[in-house]
């Protein structure tokens, strides 16, 4: 699930992560000869390769945009365009990989009326 809180307005929102572009990104393998996927824009400027990708059973929940390196063709960024023209940009600074995650970082503060809950997830 991806969810976004808002604590200003005390909101969450909650939508499953394949349907959104973001799910070319959670797949164990990522095909881009894929017939379901459309590679409507490649661009090389300043070292970088920028690549448009849309699924096309998904047209209609908006697309990302895959920005590499081009040389070691590592991915540094992506833009994830949505439905209604918002454009949200995420920048990889010092990546490590293969490193373990603990669960208590993919918990929120639910803004919402409490209940006798811990956080959510």
């Amino acid at each position: 699930m991806l969810s976004f809180v808002d604590y200003e307005i005390k909101q969450v929102s909650r939508w499953p992560v394949d349907r959104t572009p973001l799910s070319l990104l959670i797949n164990d393998q990522i095909d881009l000869k894929d017939n379901d996927i459309e590679i409507s824009e490649i661009v090389s400027f300043a070292g970088l390769i920028k690549m448009t990708v849309r699924q096309l059973n998904q047209k209609d929940l908006g697309y990302i945009t895959l920005i590499f390196e081009e040389n070691s063709m590592e991915l540094k960024s992506w833009e994830v365009v949505d439905t209604q023209g918002y454009t949200t940009r995420i920048s990889l600074l010092n990546p490590e990989y293969n490193i373990p995650v603990d669960n208590k970082k993919f918990t929120f503060d639910d803004p919402r009326v409490k209940r006798n809950r811990g956080p959510r997830r």
